[in-house]
């Protein structure tokens, strides 16, 4: 029996939530904060603290000034709580920290994370621009800069994006890729960088290592790499791009171009998010990409700032396994057989059955009856209609849920429920079947046990969802009324069989002329006839 299997979807359970929560080193720390880190000098800004003991105080003094000597302090009441402060005009533009501190007998003792604030004249806001997102290594990268604060020591430094800025003497601080000093309030910096990868740029205070502006991301070179395990694929073959180098912190993707257009301006025919992850792998489905040859390119940051070099290049075309699409000038007929025991879609068992939608049946082979003969016809939409040889009946992409499965169905579809099928190449000239229902499942054609387990999806030889296409008859359709007069191809026993008219000459696909009636190796060949037809032949 022929049953179609949701395929298993995420489940989502009752978890805990195991992250910690970091705003606090501890319930009981005492903090400071505000609501923002940049303020106008002479103006004034409220600061919040918990957890203050008793006798505590706020100080606020330069990143590069002493605590002895704050340019503004404030008593705090023990507990959570509020206080307005305001450093002077004449303190001048700086990074200040701001902390809890006690003050007993002139001996200072500092109880909460330095909080770091920025205070100037502000007449201005602060804009760092690099020329370009993306450079070749060792390029010139110019990175234009105004109304900087300039104090002594400001630099911009270049870091990997991956690391966290920490202040010197960090653990984990480590020095910048490059730098540069910044001795004007409007400028340009100038850095190279001979090493691939993703970096950010930080304007710096006062030689402090910290910052606080918004940084600045740039790409150096191509660091982001795209492979497949092969440049050639049949229609029907799922094409599998490897990736390694992406941004973890983006939304870089993957777009698939014909190869001759233009990848800055094209639309895609196929566009994968990668989803912040640094590598890993994508599926193009089988049957997505028509014969042709396509441009595979990685993208940085939902842009057209391509990122892979060289370019990823896949054909997409016929062979030896592919599948022979019926259309109005030649019909191929197949046998659909389960790889798992040898049972082969029919509808035979329930021909006389009135029912305009039927459970599908699966039945032993036995003679080649039209019954167990389908002709597959693609789709505007790139999807293909499976149609029964004795009744017209089609394969339906509606299915009936009884118990663990949903049992498939077939009949005479109405047009706006049928979907169509997919079909995806194993290998051995075994495929998988898939169709998307009314309820946006994908689901697989399986030959599985009624009432069995529920088992996982997946796409290997000789297993429920594997099923071989065996091809039966070709017939020509194109020509003065042929299909009437019978006139057909077919292989039998490594041979091929011409019914009809007999003037005609087979090649093999390097071009040479083979023995019409001779027993033939596998591969492809051409039936060439002197009026000018021809058609592909397959010896398997």
């Amino acid at each position: 029996m022929i049953m179609r299997r949701a395929e298993r979807i995420l489940t989502l359970g009752l978890m805990l939530l195991l992250l910690p929560l970091t705003v606090f080193a501890n319930w009981s720390d005492p903090v400071v904060v505000t609501e923002g880190n940049k303020m106008k000098l002479g103006e004034a800004f409220q600061v919040e603290y918990y957890n203050a003991p008793s006798n505590a105080m706020i100080v606020v003094f330069p990143i590069r000034g002493n605590m002895d000597s704050p340019s503004a302090s404030a008593p705090i009441a023990s507990g959570k709580g509020s206080a307005m402060m305001t450093i002077p005009e004449n303190a001048g533009t700086h990074v200040y920290c701001a902390v809890m501190c006690t003050n007993k007998s002139g001996s200072i003792r500092v109880l909460s994370d330095t909080l770091f604030l920025f205070a100037g004249k502000q007449t201005g806001l602060f804009e760092m621009t690099p020329d370009k997102d993306a450079y070749i290594k060792g390029a010139t990268i110019t990175v234009n800069y105004k109304n900087a604060p300039v104090c002594e020591g400001d630099i911009i430094a270049v870091y990997p994006a991956n690391y966290n800025l920490v202040p010197f003497g960090s653990k984990d601080f480590i020095a910048p890729v490059a730098s540069a000093a910044v001795s004007a309030a409007d400028g340009s910096a100038l850095f190279r960088i001979s090493e691939s990868g993703y970096f950010s740029l930080y304007y710096l205070h006062e030689g402090q290592y910290v910052s606080m502006f918004d940084k600045k991301d740039i790409l150096v070179g191509s660091p982001v790499t795209l492979s497949s395990k092969k440049t050639k694929y049949i229609p029907e073959e799922d094409v599998l791009i490897n990736y390694k180098g992406f941004s973890p912190n983006g939304s870089d993707w993957i777009g698939v171009f014909p190869f001759a257009s233009n990848v800055a301006t094209a639309e895609p025919l196929y566009a994968i998010d990668v989803e912040g992850s640094p590598s890993g792998s994508v599926t193009i489905p089988g049957g997505t990409l028509k014969e042709g040859s396509y441009r595979i390119v990685a993208f940085r940051q939902d842009s057209r700032t391509a990122l892979n070099s060289p370019v990823l290049r896949v054909n997409i075309g016929s062979g030896s396994n592919s599948l022979r699409y019926s259309d109005d000038k030649e019909v191929t007929y197949y046998n659909i057989v389960s790889a798992l025991d040898g049972l082969c879609i029919s509808t035979q068992p329930q021909a006389s059955v009135s029912d305009k939608q039927k459970i599908m049946k699966l039945v032993g082979l036995g003679t080649q009856s039209d019954y167990v003969q389908w002709k597959f016809v693609k789709r505007e939409d790139g999807k293909v209609n499976v149609i029964n040889r004795a009744t017209g009946e089609y394969m339906l992409s509606t299915s009936t849920l009884n118990g663990n499965f949903n049992y498939s169905k077939m009949g005479i579809p109405e047009a706006t429920t049928n979907n169509g099928f997919g079909f995806s190449y194993i290998g051995e000239d075994q495929y998988a079947i898939s169709s998307i229902e009314e309820d946006s499942i994908i689901r697989y054609l399986a030959n599985a046990v009624s009432g069995g387990e529920i088992y996982s999806v997946t796409k290997k030889l000789n297993n429920a969802y594997a099923w071989k296409l065996v091809p039966v008859e070709t017939i020509l359709t194109s020509v003065k009324g042929i299909h009437s007069i019978g006139e057909s191809v077919k292989v039998e026993g490594n041979r091929i069989v011409v019914k009809g008219n007999q003037d005609y000459t087979v090649w093999n696909a390097e071009g040479k002329a083979v023995g019409k009636h001779s027993v033939l190796s596998p591969g492809v060949y051409m039936v060439k006839w002197a009026d000018k037809r021809s058609v592909k032949m397959y010896v398997k």
